[in-house]
């Protein structure tokens, strides 16, 4: 688990830094929008904390537990939702831009859901670490069928939110 939160960390970190310097010049020159750069730069900041939940959501996955991960994608949403509502609804008409509306809600539901899967990998840690030496013992049909259901689920929930901001946001 550290080399892959390092590894990530290491990309994202590279990356974030990237794009938090580079802001401006992506804003002016390729999206042809000034107002943008604020919100590249807080979306950058999102990045290592983006990495760091998928590094442990994949370890819930890896373990089969499926229900932390797509709680903790349930959260995000809701979090990435309810502030966008909330600035839209208080914020719009006050002349604050609909991008950084996104770039903060993005940024918080990031935050919001990383934390979760920190609290929840070092609550389960002792726990999960010794179901994850023993091999899995299937001896029924049901139970096997069980197993991807679980991811299934989460799948099609994270497909739902998703589908839901790209209709929603433009």
């Amino acid at each position: 688990m550290r080399f892959s939160i390092g590894f990530s960390l290491c990309l994202s970190g590279f990356f974030a830094v990237i794009s938090f310097v580079t802001a401006d010049i992506i804003s002016v020159n390729i999206l042809k929008t000034p107002s943008i750069a604020l919100s590249i730069r807080i979306i950058a900041l999102s990045l290592p904390l983006a990495s760091i939940g998928s590094c442990i959501k994949g370890y819930f996955h890896a373990i089969r537990q499926v229900k932390v991960p797509c709680i903790g994608d349930c959260i995000e949403f809701a979090v990435k939702w309810l502030l966008l509502v909330v600035c839209v609804v208080f914020f719009l008409d006050k002349g604050m831009n609909i991008y950084l509306m996104i770039a903060m809600s993005i940024c918080l539901g990031e935050a919001i859901s990383c934390l979760y899967f920190v609290f929840m990998y070092i609550g389960e840690y002792n726990r999960f670490s010794a179901l994850s030496e023993s091999n899995p013992n299937i001896k029924k049909i049901p139970a096997y069928l069980k197993l991807p259901l679980q991811f299934l689920i989460s799948g099609y929930v994270q497909l739902i939110m998703s589908s839901e901001i790209e209709a929603l946001v433009p």
